[in-house]
């Protein structure tokens, strides 16, 4: 079984006041049942999602 994956979006860690805010990669899994999202990120993510998809014809 081969399973290919890329990071569609990036995450980063903007620093708050006394930590961290994380905010995790959006990650497409190719596999063959089909594509699938892991980790599909925060509402602050979601116009790069989309974005990301559509250029995958996804």
């Amino acid at each position: 079984m081969s399973v290919r994956y890329e990071i569609i979006v990036h995450g980063n860690r903007p620093r708050l006041n006394d930590d961290f805010l994380d905010l995790a990669n959006v990650t497409l899994i190719h596999a063959a049942s089909g594509p699938m999202l892991f980790d599909i990120g925060g509402y602050i993510s979601r116009l790069g999602l989309i974005k990301q998809l559509n250029e995958r014809g996804l």
